[in-house]
């Protein structure tokens, strides 16, 4: 009983890590359209294995767009600097970790992790995260300064959250648009975690004729009333 206390403490601890990004983010985004909440919740996937702790967060440069555009202290020039650094890739922050007999965590290092690890997109094909000597020093700088804010908010969670990186362009086509139908899954060894495009929290909402209730931007019909939702 008290293990499975300590494993729900840790994944109430592991969501106050997701509010707490959410919190200083809407800080300063209030001026942007994209609700934040909604976007972090789209695209964070736990596993649901009792023994494991695993997170899976897709980042797409939206997400950063809207942190960074609304935050005063940085101005458009670095704004528009920080998305430079981080456009050519997509990233990925992760969790991989096994519960001990006394519900300690035991994390997997990167390397091990990394074997493991595969981006597949809906035609089947696998990509693999990049090496550091394929990330651009700029990207890696920037990674490395996030480490030791995480490791500050999470202690031994944040010092195990890891980032891979994709390779996320080719011939100026990403190779996952947020924006555009599509879905695609993150493997990590034995689990996969299933995305489903376009992200709702980047859409505008649409609107359901009979009593005007805002839904979200990916449904096509509203699920009360059976209609054909509207936009703005």
């Amino acid at each position: 009983m008290n293990i499975l206390i300590n494993r729900l403490t840790i994944s109430k601890n592991l969501l106050i890590f997701v509010f707490s990004l959410l919190a200083y983010s809407s800080t300063f985004a209030q001026d942007t359209t994209i609700n934040l909440d909604e976007l972090i919740n789209e695209t964070q996937h736990m596993s649901e294995d009792p023994d494991v702790m695993r997170l899976v967060w897709y980042i797409p440069i939206e997400y950063w767009k809207a942190t960074f555009e609304g935050d005063p202290t940085i101005s458009q020039k670095e704004v528009e600097e920080i998305i430079d650094v981080l456009d050519d890739y997509e990233m990925f922050a992760m969790l991989d970790g096994t519960f001990g007999v006394f519900g300690n965590i035991k994390y997997k290092e990167k390397s091990e992790t990394k074997r493991g690890l595969t981006l597949e997109t809906s035609n089947g094909i696998k990509y693999y995260p990049l090496d550091d000597n394929e990330i651009n020093d700029e990207t890696l700088t920037l990674l490395s300064l996030m480490q030791p804010i995480l490791t500050g908010m999470m202690g031994a969670m944040g010092e195990n959250m890891q980032f891979f990186l994709f390779k996320g362009k080719n011939a100026d086509q990403r190779l996952l648009d947020p924006l555009k139908p599509n879905n695609f899954k993150v493997n990590m060894m034995e689990e996969s975690f299933n995305f489903e495009l376009p992200l709702a929290a980047l859409l505008p909402p649409k609107f359901c004729p009979e009593d005007n209730k805002k839904m979200k931007g990916t449904w096509s019909y509203c699920p009360f009333h059976g209609v054909e939702l509207k936009g703005n």
